[in-house]
């Protein structure tokens, strides 16, 4: 994660998203095998994180509008480009604000010698855990191994229908809270079931790529939710919404409302029903029956989404 660190302070907007995603999976990481560690330790540890992945969250979230702005300004008239170039600004000032909190948490992280601590943590966690090691030369064996796919099976299992029991509510109703909350969903279990590909491949790695799909298409419906709001909250604070300014909102509402066809189209009753199917012959167990949205309350962190 920390290797992203001098990239990001030189606002690499690819670099930041990296370092943004490598701290969230940190995070789940340490979620999934949080019995494997003293309590107090682990509180500990994802407390130091929280502050650097807040601040990343809304850097990246900045970076990604105003890269949006620059290529939409490109394909407008002229005589509307003006019009936009003030709440670029205003975002890019946003932007050097919010850089000043990620280089603060960056130079804090290094000077605990955070990922040092986070490996001499795993390593002592390790002693004595009654699932086995694997030799640097065993990681990339296919072959899985009996006692982690038993231990897959309990933690992969809830998160599944966690996601899918939002699908129903986001095919009819479509809002941004229930988008948000497949999102958060779809981050954690890819993130939770990186870690078991090799016990469970070859026939994991599609199921782990339908993942990542669905995330990155929520993904882009967040951000349309998000562009929409920054759109409106710089209206509130100038004299209301100008005709560039509307048709802006526009284009982000439409894009917004292709983006949740497609969802709908790809992950179709018929879509939901083939994935569980496929997950639980790979994995193994049952697929829970009605279940609730809310039940798998024990996965949610305090690090958001």
């Amino acid at each position: 994660m920390m290797s992203y660190s001098g990239a990001v302070e030189n606002r690499d907007m690819k670099a930041l998203h990296q370092m943004w995603t490598a701290s969230r999976r940190l995070c789940e990481v340490l979620n999934v095998f949080r019995f494997s560690f003293k309590r107090r330790h682990l509180k500990r540890l994802t407390k130091r994180l929280k502050p650097i992945v807040v601040a990343l969250c809304a850097a990246r979230d900045l970076d990604a509008f105003i890269r949006f702005l620059q290529s939409y300004r490109r394909k407008i008239p002229k005589e509307d480009r003006a019009a936009l170039s003030h709440l670029q600004r205003y975002k890019e000032l946003q932007r050097k604000e919010i850089s000043a909190s990620v280089r603060k948490q960056v130079k804090k992280l290094k000077r605990r010698k955070f990922i040092a601590r986070v490996k001499q943590f795993v390593k002592m966690s390790m002693n004595g855990h009654p699932i086995p090691a694997r030799r640097p030369e065993e990681i990339d064996l296919p072959a899985p191994d009996a006692s982690l796919r038993a231990f897959g099976i309990p933690l992969l299992e809830p998160r599944v229908e966690s996601l899918l029991s939002w699908l129903p509510q986001a095919r009819v109703m479509g809002d941004s809270e229930t988008l948000h909350n497949m999102r958060v969903r779809a981050k954690r279990l890819r993130y939770a079931m990186e870690p078991f590909e090799q016990v469970f491949c070859p026939d994991f790695r599609p199921l782990i790529s339908d993942i990542t799909a669905l995330q990155e298409l929520l993904g882009e419906l967040y951000d349309c939710d998000t562009w929409v709001s920054m759109v409106e909250d710089f209206a509130g604070l100038t004299n209301g919404l100008n005709d560039t300014m509307k048709r802006l909102k526009e284009h982000l509402e439409t894009r917004h409302s292709e983006l949740l066809e497609e969802l709908r189209q790809t992950w179709s009753p018929g879509s939901e029903l083939d994935f569980r199917r496929r997950f639980f012959k790979v994995v193994g167990g049952r697929p829970a029956r009605n279940i609730r949205r809310g039940d798998n309350r024990s996965i949610e962190r305090k690090t958001g989404g």
